[in-house]
Order: structure tokens, then sequence, then C-alpha cells
């Protein structure tokens, strides 16, 4: 059976329970992003400040994080809402955190960006004029969720957070 159909059925038994969890963990990321203020949920989550050492998975890399990431972005792909980077790398964090494997979520600013602190915190629409991008590294040091542009981006370190909260972000 060819097409997405054959190709989820082809799963093992396993990542059929897998994307539920996804899927449930991707609903909860998207409430808490949404409804709650992140300083009531920010100690849930495992945030690097430092900018860790990271690598994309190889292809023969069979580690549980590079699984676990394939499912998250599968479910994230098929939730009837956007699941971009920072719920992607939430479920995926709390399901390695579930399987006793430890990771970090690291947050970054685009490069391009000249500096943080001198770039104006919002545009004359109240937006942020910052673009900025969550992935998840393993304890192995292999990018979980985010791989495909975090090199575009530089780890939001506190230094980066002490000089842009001088203006106010």
């Amino acid at each position: 059976m060819p097409g997405k159909i054959g190709k989820f059925l082809a799963l093992p038994a396993i990542d059929y329970v897998r994307l539920v969890e996804a899927a449930i963990m991707l609903a909860i990321a998207r409430f808490l992003i949404k409804f709650v203020a992140f300083s009531r949920w920010k100690k849930w989550l495992d945030i690097d400040h430092m900018g860790v050492d990271a690598r994309p998975p190889a292809i023969d890399d069979d580690s549980l994080g590079r699984d676990i990431g394939r499912i998250v972005r599968m479910a994230a792909r098929h939730v009837p809402w956007t699941a971009v980077c920072l719920p992607q790398a939430m479920a995926a964090q709390w399901m390695l955190r579930r399987r006793k494997d430890s990771s970090k979520i690291v947050i970054g600013v685009d490069r391009k960006a000249k500096d943080a602190a001198a770039s104006p915190a919002q545009g004359d629409d109240g937006q942020s004029n910052l673009d900025l991008h969550a992935w998840l590294v393993s304890s192995e040091g292999i990018i979980v969720t985010g791989k495909h542009e975090y090199k575009r981006f530089r780890p939001f370190t506190r230094k980066t957070a002490n000089s842009a909260q001088a203006v106010k972000l």
C-alpha cells in the first residue's frame, strides 16, 4: 500500500504508541505556550543558557533521541494545529525525560541580527523583530528537533539575554 497510509501501517507497533504520546505532548506544549505565562511553566524545561555543542544525527545513528525526534516531527506534521520548533523541542524533551534520558533546549537568535541588544525589541506593529528558533540537543550531543535550521541561529546565552534585557526585551 503506497503513500502515507502505507508508511503509517508499516511502522513498528511501538511507534504507534509513541505517535500518540507525541501528539499529547505537543498539545500540552501548545496549550502552555498559548494560554499560560512562561514564568509558570519554564521550570518544566531544561533550557541551555551556555550554548552546547551539537551535531545533526548521522543516518546510521540508532539513538533514542533520533527516534523520538523522528516521531515528534511526524506527529507535528499531522496535528490539527501548527507545531513549530518550541513545542516540538518541549514534547521531545518530555518524552526523553520519561525514558530517563537528559536533553537541553537551545533557543537561538538569527545570526543575521547584528546584536540582540542593538536591535529594537519591537517593530511598529508591536511584533518582535527577533527571529528565534528552538532546538533540542540530547545527552549524546545529537540534535533531536530543529536540526534543519539551527545553523542559521546562534544560541541565546545568559550573556546575550543580559544585554537584551537592557533594551527591555
